[in-house]
């Protein structure tokens, strides 16, 4: 969806530069434009700088700066680890069932004599 929208604004932006009527073309693109912002560069910051302040919700003064820390003690956590290898091995077993899924296709539409064989297995 972020990447239609995004192709939306900047051919847009595109008709706008070159053709005439800039102010009401402008108008248009605009609401497309508060929507990509709304929804996606503002959570996109919001949430960086969430990443790198420690920040204790049950107070008013809960926020302080604390740069990388938050982390150094994610990487630290044997949990984190854990879960990190398991996604690096769906991602790989996903990557491997890819391969197999186009080689097959490959092997079912190439013109050879099992072609038929291969299709009904």
């Amino acid at each position: 969806v972020y990447a239609y929208v995004l192709w939306g604004v900047a051919l847009g932006v595109g008709q706008v530069l070159t053709r005439g009527e800039d102010g009401q073309r402008a108008l248009f693109l605009l609401p497309a434009l508060l929507f990509t912002i709304a929804m996606v560069v503002f959570p996109t910051l919001f949430g960086f700088y969430i990443a790198l302040t420690d920040w204790n919700l049950s107070s008013f003064s809960g926020r302080k700066f604390n740069g990388l820390d938050n982390f150094w003690q994610m990487l630290a956590d044997p949990y984190y680890r854990n879960a990190l290898f398991n996604m690096v091995l769906y991602v790989l077993a996903v990557f491997v069932e890819y391969i197999i899924a186009f080689g097959l296709a490959l092997l079912l539409n190439a013109q050879i004599r099992a072609r038929k064989f291969f299709r009904v297995v």
